[in-house]
């Protein structure tokens, strides 16, 4: 899926995500220099600033953003069964530019509205770098069960309907059992997809809101978990964990490996 890197279906498939990733910026940017201009009160405690009018005008885009995460996971669902290469190289593509696009609001915020207030906003470019990680070997993983989706929805509702009869056939009953459990992987594999394509839509537009400093952490530390678990899930680690497949399981960990040495040995735990 994603060998010819340069061709034009690839180009162009990396331009609309530009596009898609620009217009939410724009819009998120616009409205927040629309209201600059307004007299906000900041009640400060200790280190942390705390902007409640800021986030009372801001309300309806903060809203729009939590619908915003609500229609793509059902855009998600929905364009899967005839668009899944599509989708999933829209992912790839954002993987690589969500981090640019976090960097630029949170600096447009921080310049707006002041360094001061919005400085735990840093904490999202981060936060969204890991998710950019997670995003991408999502992207490679979920290539091969992709690549065989369609009618996936029919074989699912199929192995929910035959569960009842299974039952009863207790001399078949292990076919119809492992039937079951790849339809019910595959479904895991779609949840984890979806929760990774959001968390990191949602992390890359996370300056929306304003936020103490324990908001910050906690949105962010929270939001690039379900990311995690979004990543293992997409990647099947649990139908490779049950089948024995080390080997993959290693493989899918390394992305994990990576990120924990990394912040590891930035902060010097690690010699």
């Amino acid at each position: 899926m994603f060998d010819s890197v340069f061709s034009i279906g690839s180009m162009l498939s990396f331009a609309i995500t530009i596009s898609v990733g620009a217009i939410i910026s724009i819009r998120a940017l616009k409205i927040n220099a629309t209201i600059n201009n307004k007299s906000h009160t900041v009640n400060g405690v200790g280190n942390t600033f705390i902007n409640n009018e800021y986030n009372e005008v801001m309300k309806d885009a903060q809203n729009e953003f939590k619908y915003l995460r609500a229609f793509i996971a059902v855009v998600i669902i929905l364009a899967l069964p005839s668009f899944s290469g599509e989708v999933n190289y829209f992912l790839y593509s954002f993987s690589f530019v969500a981090t640019l696009f976090s960097l630029i609001g949170v600096v447009f915020i921080m310049v707006t509205r002041g360094a001061i207030k919005r400085v735990w906003d840093l904490f999202y470019i981060v936060a969204t770098l890991v998710n950019s990680v997670f995003a991408y070997y999502t992207a490679r993983n979920v290539v091969r069960f992709l690549s065989t989706f369609d009618g996936y929805y029919e074989r699912l509702l199929n192995a929910l309907l035959i569960v009842p009869n299974a039952l009863k056939d207790i001399r078949n009953l292990p076919y119809y059992m492992r039937y079951v459990n790849e339809q019910i992987s595959g479904l895991l594999i779609v949840v984890g997809f979806v929760l990774v394509f959001t968390s990191l839509i949602y992390m890359t537009f996370a300056y929306v809101k304003q936020r103490s400093f324990s908001g910050a952490i906690a949105f962010s530390v929270s939001n690039s978990f379900i990311c995690l678990i979004g990543y293992l899930l997409a990647s099947n680690v649990v139908w490779a964990y049950f089948s024995q497949d080390y080997e993959y399981l290693s493989y899918v960990f390394e992305p994990i490996k990576f990120i924990s040495s990394y912040f590891f040995n930035f902060g010097g735990v690690v010699p």
